[in-house]
């Protein structure tokens, strides 16, 4: 059970970097002098990164979903 908490702690710790590092990316797009075609292609290609970031989250998760015991194995262990 240890084991698992400590995953779930490196799993939010992950997600908490990726997205840290995305919002410093966003603010350095809005905050740096740019024409507003350079920005525009900055936060295109921050959206495009953030969406590929979050859809390996999704899957990581439904695969961990996957993994859990169903509540009928739950129930059988009681």
């Amino acid at each position: 059970m240890a084991e698992n908490r400590d995953s779930g702690s490196l799993g939010w710790a992950i997600t908490a970097f990726v997205l840290g590092s995305l919002f410093g990316a966003a603010l350095a797009v809005f905050l740096t002098p740019a024409t507003g075609t350079e920005t525009r292609e900055k936060v295109r290609e921050v959206v495009d990164k953030t969406r590929e970031a979050l859809e390996k989250k999704r899957e990581e998760l439904k695969r961990r979903e996957e993994e859990l015991p169903s509540d009928e194995e739950i129930q059988g262990e009681v």
